[in-house]
């Protein structure tokens, strides 16, 4: 699939009317003159851009012709205007041959975003980029039930880190997860644990999220058995983003502190004891030349 901005049509319709208007003389008179040769290249290659990012091949080929004639000063003005009108038909013929689909301008974020899901979510989750960038993409091109399929395997990454966090097995419905974090927040609060005391706002707060997740996803398991209206999946969309950021913002800080520490342990082995640089791997060495 070719990308291309609607503008880029737009573009080169202005500049062919420029080309008709660059009429400069006789039509029998070659186009020889720097003065007149220089603008009109200019013209024909701004056109030929704008036709190579639309994959245009067969007018970039008509043009690129006319092009080198104009540069040998082989054209006359006649000439080029015949040579344009031909030029603008085959543009014609060969997008008659090409369908161009529309994003719709309030979805176009969807489209571009290469992190829907935000920065900190795609460093503590790299694994899930593809599918959360597809899923957008499925979004903004009003694909509902692919969006919710690639929003599946999303949930799926994001209910086994739930589940770790949990200390539970892994299940691939969000009721067991609703029902083992209410359990435990319901619990008293004497018999409660140090540890889940201090987690439990985390949690309470992942339950109200999860409890949005399944009602904007209208079934009780991971498995899709109908299909998704474009404004559907988008509920689905930002109910499952709200959820795995927050799962992200938990476990990202934890990520980063274990990477501090290898980082640290690392830069340590390697600052030299004496104030200068030392080679470790070289130490070996010297105690076993001595």
């Amino acid at each position: 699939m070719k990308i291309f901005e609607a503008h880029e049509l737009l573009r080169i319709t202005q500049e062919f009317t420029k080309l008709a208007e660059a009429y400069g003389g006789l039509a029998s008179v070659k186009i020889e003159e720097p003065s007149d040769r220089e603008p009109t290249l200019f013209i024909l290659n701004e056109v030929r851009g704008h036709c190579v990012k639309m994959g245009l091949r067969v007018t970039v080929q008509a043009l690129q012709e006319l092009i080198t004639q104009i540069g040998y000063g082989a054209v006359s003005w006649g000439e080029l205007q015949t040579k344009a009108t031909e030029t603008v038909n085959t543009l014609r013929h060969e997008l008659s041959t090409i369908l161009l689909l529309g994003v719709d301008p309030d979805k176009e974020k969807f489209f571009k975003d290469v992190q829907p899901f935000g920065e900190v979510l795609a460093n503590a989750f790299p694994q899930l980029a593809t599918d959360i960038e597809e899923a957008a993409k499925c979004l903004a091109l009003d694909r509902g039930t692919a969006t919710v399929f690639h929003l599946m395997r999303v949930m799926e990454e994001g209910l086994k880190a739930l589940a770790k966090l949990l200390g539970i097995p892994y299940a691939p419905s969000w009721e067991a997860y609703i029902t083992q974090i209410s359990s435990k927040i319901e619990t008293k609060h004497k018999k409660k644990g140090i540890k889940w005391k201090k987690d439990e706002p985390f949690f309470k707060d992942i339950l109200g999220t999860l409890v949005a997740v399944k009602i904007a996803w209208r079934n009780p398991t991971m498995h899709i058995v109908r299909t998704y209206q474009p404004n559907e999946a988008e509920d689905v969309f930002k109910a499952v983003r709200t959820f795995m950021q927050k799962l992200a913002n938990r476990i990202a800080p934890k990520e980063a502190g274990k990477f501090a520490a290898i980082l640290k342990h690392f830069t340590a082995e390697a600052v030299p004891r004496a104030g200068r640089f030392q080679d470790p791997f070289l130490k070996d060495d010297k105690k076993s030349s001595d």
